[in-house]
């Protein structure tokens, strides 16, 4: 993964989650990166944010595209939101 190194899956949580609100730059690049390199629960918070612009600027179309990444890529989660977009 290309986010800052952790060794349980509380840890991704928390670079997924909780960092992009401590540094929102830093956390933005980092989930950027996690998301391009195809790790689908990534893709699926970059896209919600992005919808609702939760810590980064809105961008609808780029939101969806990102969650419709993630729900290809089989994210449960993503699958389920995508059906109600």
């Amino acid at each position: 993964m290309f986010y800052k190194k952790t060794e349980t899956q509380t840890g991704d949580r928390f670079v997924l989650t909780i960092y992009p609100k401590v540094n929102p730059e830093e956390g933005e690049m980092w989930l950027r990166k996690a998301a391009e390199a195809q790790e689908s629960v990534a893709m699926r918070v970059l896209g919600y944010r992005l919808l609702v612009g939760q810590g980064l600027e809105q961008n609808i179309e780029e939101g969806e595209k990102w969650l419709q990444k993630a729900a290809e890529a089989g994210e449960v989660i993503a699958m389920r939101e995508w059906e109600t977009i």
